[in-house]
């Protein structure tokens, strides 16, 4: 049984950019996570807040906020590249957009070494560690600073 949330809980989706501009497109509905992230989807409720961590570029590249429960549905959206097997994301909720940056704009999480208390639990080297995986939560003081950096640079 689940514990009751004293608010909403952020989370940090990591993917690429194709699959990002896939969201931007659509106005992030839905957001889709992988098969075996079904308990992660789960747990994932209306009001939550989604930052995009985008792997190439390592940046950050948008905030969404959650507009409905998990469901599952499997209709093909974002496309399988070269991988041997076929990912459909099924475990979505519906989303919308909060902030959206421009490519020029994106905010490198390197940028943010010595701030952001979640790569504190990585060797500094080797902070991109803390973004493997598709999806985590972060904690309010994280959220409130990738919040403002991502608003600020918005506008």
């Amino acid at each position: 049984m689940n514990q009751p949330k004293d608010g909403p809980t952020t989370w940090i989706l990591t993917g690429g950019i194709e699959n990002f501009e896939i969201y931007v497109a659509r106005n992030f509905d839905p957001i889709g996570l992988k098969e075996k992230r079904r308990p992660t989807a789960l747990r994932i409720e209306p009001n939550d807040l989604i930052i995009f961590y985008l792997t190439v570029v390592k940046a950050f590249g948008a905030i969404a906020r959650v507009t409905s429960p998990m469901f599952e549905d499997r209709t093909p959206i974002w496309p399988q590249g070269k991988k041997k097997y076929l990912e459909q994301y099924p475990w979505r909720v519906n989303a919308e957009p909060v902030s959206v940056l421009a490519p020029a704009d994106f905010i490198p999480a390197e940028s943010l070494l010595g701030e952001l208390a979640h790569l504190d639990k990585w060797p500094r080297e080797h902070w991109h560690l803390g973004f493997q995986g598709q999806i985590r939560t972060i904690e309010a003081a994280d959220s409130a600073l990738l919040c403002e950096r991502i608003s600020v640079a918005c506008h």
